[in-house]
């Protein structure tokens, strides 16, 4: 076939998998279907993505590979799949799982081919910020996704930017699939101080030690509503510290009843008495260090630069008119939410499909507002047959 060919002759783009056999051009195969190699779409710890075609059809799929020492992991993410497959993909925003197979000791998983990451969107416009309609587009599909994964009372455990992809961008723009289910679990499996989330998307609550929620995915997605609205993360540390000083810092200081509660405030906080009652007071970089041996090394982040959540207005194109004024005001109010620092009072999915920012009942049914009137996605999880 002319796709056959033209993979074969073109070796610009070659890459070559000593280890694993992933070479351009290499066969996979399943007990139905044969894959051919056509290019490395990305790699991490637990193994690389490849786009194939399958031979049988010529459909262009992405083909995730695990790692030898890695396979459990995948058969892992296919369980969760498995619990995930009663719903419709598409109206719930994830991403299409075709089939897990063995291959030379190998796992793989077959999946629908996407377009691009909103990490690597936001770096392709140089940082840019995202305009608010888009912002919106995104965030209403992530609050369907949520709700699906809480029907089957799942959590996804792992958003993050990379995790988000864009559908098809020249066809479908905007239109979004939350993909890595390699990390999907019951909140009540993850025993409570268990560590989970990227280390600048990582809940409060996970810091702390406090058993789970599916409320931690929504953290995360606000960390991501923040990236797409800045155009950098909000909390980008390498330091547990650093992020927990960053809490304080913007969100203020977790409740009394959350360090009680956490199996790891005291890594952070110390009790100081007074003449009533003992308060937690947050440590100092020196009094970390000595608790913990860790040296902290201090770095300016976009935290230092800004008090609160409506300070990061500063930091995106200020509104020209009346109504961009009002759409950036109920933008920061349903980020605040989605930030809370206390799990219980966070806004849950359904509550965030109701929000203002995303009904649009503070805009006016106006043309000029784009596709922040013209987008025809759902705007409510009752119209779901999962809720």
């Amino acid at each position: 076939s002319y796709i056959c060919e033209k993979m074969v002759s073109d070796s610009s783009s070659s890459f070559y998998d000593s280890d694993e056999g992933l070479q351009r051009n290499a066969l996979i195969q399943s007990k139905t279907c044969k894959y051919m190699v056509y290019k490395l779409l990305g790699q991490g710890s637990f193994g690389r993505v490849v786009e194939c075609v399958k031979l049988d059809t010529f459909e262009r799929v992405a083909v995730k590979a695990a790692k030898r020492e890695y396979n459990k992991f995948a058969w892992k993410e296919a369980a969760a799949v498995k619990e995930l497959s009663v719903l419709d993909r598409d109206r719930c925003n994830l991403v299409k799982y075709y089939e897990v197979f063995e291959y030379k000791h190998r796992t793989f998983i077959s999946m629908e081919m996407l377009d691009i990451s909103l990490h690597d969107f936001v770096t392709k416009r140089s940082r840019g910020p995202l305009a608010l309609c888009d912002i919106r587009v995104i965030l209403k599909q992530m609050f369907v996704a949520l709700t699906a994964l809480k029907s089957r009372g799942m959590m996804h455990a792992d958003i993050k930017p990379d995790n988000i992809m864009l559908v098809n961008q020249s066809q479908q723009p905007y239109k979004v699939k939350l993909i890595d289910f390699g990390f999907a679990t019951s909140p009540a499996k993850i025993p409570p101080g268990t560590i989970i989330q990227a280390l600048s998307y990582r809940a409060p609550e996970v810091m702390l030690g406090i058993p789970v929620t599916e409320s931690a995915d929504m953290w995360t997605l606000g960390c991501v509503a923040a990236f797409l609205y800045l155009g950098h993360h909000l909390f980008f540390n390498r330091c547990e510290y650093q992020m927990m000083q960053g809490f304080v810092h913007m969100l203020g200081q977790p409740s009394k009843r959350m360090l009680q509660e956490g199996r790891y405030s005291t890594k952070y906080f110390w009790m100081r008495k007074g003449i009533i009652e003992r308060t937690w007071v947050l440590k100092t970089p020196a009094q970390y260090s000595a608790s913990t041996g860790t040296v902290i090394k201090q770095s300016t982040t976009i935290t230092d630069k800004y008090a609160c959540i409506d300070d990061l207005a500063k930091h995106h194109p200020q509104p020209n008119t009346e109504s961009e004024v009002e759409d950036t005001a109920a933008f920061l109010s349903l980020l605040k939410w989605m930030l809370c620092v206390d799990p219980v009072k966070r806004i849950t999915p359904v509550e965030g499909l109701g929000h203002r920012f995303i009904t649009m009942k503070h805009l006016p049914e106006d043309p000029a507002n784009g596709r922040c009137i013209q987008f025809s996605g759902p705007s409510s999880a009752s119209n779901f047959p999962f809720c």
